[in-house]
């Protein structure tokens, strides 16, 4: 697994007149590789500087062979609508600017995989809020880093508050896991769990969390608002960090 520190000094990127052109061609350029792949998989061959979301509304396999995106907006670097699979392999996705989320999945059933990648974002590395909440759905961390960019001193740093690793929100009969050497590093809250109050509950509805043979670390490794659901928790590390 490529383990990467995060360089804060990537964004500052220079707006000038010859780079506006760059971006926009990046932009046009990876959306259209994702649109048009008919074998369902896609390989990166270069890195991608971006200034808008790019979407990702069908099953696909995007192969990074370690390059990166680098969104500079304040939005989501990444927006996940597919109902079917898609899966990330050897992609670094950074997402630095205030507010920013490296990765959002919304639709109704989400069936994300990464696979030995480094999400860099300044607010929540993986946004798992689906409108009206989602069914069914499938997260898999698996090797990879989820790093918040406000601080590169993971041991003894970490933001406080509402920054998030992975955010998931009306998560009902959903599987999440966290394996295979990954970690959460930085956030105020590393793992989110919330839901719409009903009946003076939210439901998790049988969601598992798993985690194995990974660590987190930040403000809290878990901040929990929902019940109904299952922690497995094995072999892995969480540290929480008091600032104060």
């Amino acid at each position: 697994m490529r383990k990467k520190l995060f360089l804060a000094a990537t964004m500052a990127l220079a707006m000038t007149a010859f780079a506006a052109p760059a971006f926009a061609d990046d932009n046009a350029d990876l959306q259209n590789l994702i649109n048009n792949a008919t074998s369902g998989t896609v390989t990166l061959d270069k890195d991608y500087t971006i200034t808008d979301t790019i979407e990702i509304d069908d099953g696909i396999t995007i192969n990074g062979n370690g390059k990166t995106i680098t969104y500079s907006g304040n939005g989501s670097a990444l927006s996940v609508t597919a109902q079917e699979a898609v899966v990330l392999n050897d992609v670094d996705v950074t997402a630095a600017s205030s507010g920013a989320y490296a990765i959002s999945l919304t639709s109704s059933q989400p069936d994300l995989t990464l696979t030995d990648c480094v999400i860099n974002a300044n607010n929540r590395g993986i946004n798992m809020y689906p409108s009206g909440g989602c069914e069914g759905g499938k997260l898999v961390v698996s090797d990879t880093d989820i790093n918040n960019t406000q601080i590169t001193d993971y041991v003894n740093q970490t933001t406080v508050g509402d920054t998030r690793g992975i955010a998931l929100f009306d998560v009902k009969n959903s599987s999440i896991k966290i394996e295979n050497g990954s970690s959460i590093n930085g956030f105020g809250y590393c793992v989110n769990v919330s839901g719409t109050l009903v009946n003076g509950i939210r439901d998790g509805q049988d969601t598992k969390i798993e985690v194995t043979d990974s660590a987190i670390q930040g403000w809290s490794a878990f901040n929990v608002w929902s019940c109904n659901m299952t922690f497995d928790l094995t072999n892995s590390t969480f540290k929480g960090i008091n600032r104060l």
